[in-house]
C-alpha cells in the first residue's frame, strides 16, 4: 500500500487567530511564499475550486462516525481547522503551479497541440478544473526543462480522473518499497533514477496500481 504522508507545515493558526496577522499572510508564512504569491495561487485557484476542494480521501461512512459521535470521540474543532488549512495549502500550491498546455509545450519545447496530443496518449496527465476551462497538468511530472525521464511509461496506469492533489502526493510522496541506497523515494526520483529499466519500471507501475485500488 502506497503511504502517504500528512503535509507538515509551520502552525500559525495562532497567530491568525488572535488577528496578529491575516490569512493570506498565514498561509503565505505556512507555504514560504510571499503574500502577493499567495494572493495570485488563491486567484487562479478560484475557477478551479469546484474540482480541487473535493477531499482526495473520502471521508468516514455515516455509521461510523455516528458512532464516534455516540462515544463522544467527535472531531476536535482545531484539529479540524488545522487540517482545512493544511489542505487548502496543498491545493493552492497544486493548482496554482498547474501548467496550461501552453505554458508545458513553452518548459519542455513542445508546441500546445503535441502537449495535448501526449495528454490523450496518456503520456502526461492532465485535470479540467471546475470551470470548464482548458486542462491542466500537474507540475510534479515536470523538471525545469522537460518531462520527468521515464515517467511517460508510468503514466498510462495513473486514473485519468485521480484528484490533482491525489496526483501530486502520488508522484512526490516517498514511498517506503520505493528505495534508493536504503532510502525511500518518491515515485518521480525512482523513475528518473531508473534509467528505463523495465523492471524498475514495473515496480512503479505496481506502486500506482495499488493506490488505484486504494481510492476504489
Amino acid at each position: 500500500m502506497p503511504h502517504v504522508a500528512e503535509p507538515q507545515t509551520p502552525d500559525h493558526r495562532d497567530d491568525y487567530l488572535s488577528g496578529r496577522i491575516d490569512f493570506d499572510e498565514a498561509l503565505a508564512r505556512t507555504l514560504d511564499v510571499s503574500v502577493d504569491r499567495v494572493r495570485e495561487m488563491l486567484a487562479a485557484s478560484l475557477g478551479r475550486i469546484e474540482t480541487v476542494t473535493e477531499a482526495p480521501n473520502p471521508p468516514l461512512p455515516a455509521a461510523e462516525q455516528q458512532a464516534l459521535d455516540a462515544a463522544g470521540l467527535t472531531e476536535d474543532p482545531g484539529a479540524a481547522a488545522a487540517a482545512m488549512t493544511r489542505t487548502l495549502a496543498e491545493v493552492t500550491a497544486v493548482t496554482g503551479t498547474a501548467l496550461t498546455a501552453k505554458e508545458a509545450g513553452a518548459r519542455i519545447g513542445l508546441t500546445d497541440s503535441r502537449v495535448r496530443q501526449l495528454v490523450r496518449q496518456r503520456r502526461l496527465w492532465a485535470y479540467t478544473p471546475g470551470d470548464g476551462g482548458a486542462r491542466l497538468l500537474p507540475a510534479a511530472q515536470f523538471t525545469d526543462s522537460a518531462v520527468v525521464p521515464h515517467l511517460s511509461h508510468v503514466l498510462p496506469a495513473v486514473p485519468t480522473d485521480l484528484h490533482p492533489v491525489a496526483f501530486h502526493r502520488l508522484l512526490t510522496v516517498s514511498q517506503p518499497d520505493l528505495r534508493l541506497d536504503g532510502a525511500p523515494v518518491s515515485l518521480v526520483d525512482w523513475v528518473a533514477a531508473s534509467n528505463g529499466d523495465p523492471d524498475l519500471l514495473d515496480e512503479a507501475i505496481a506502486i500506482v496500481r495499488e493506490a488505484e485500488w486504494a481510492a476504489v
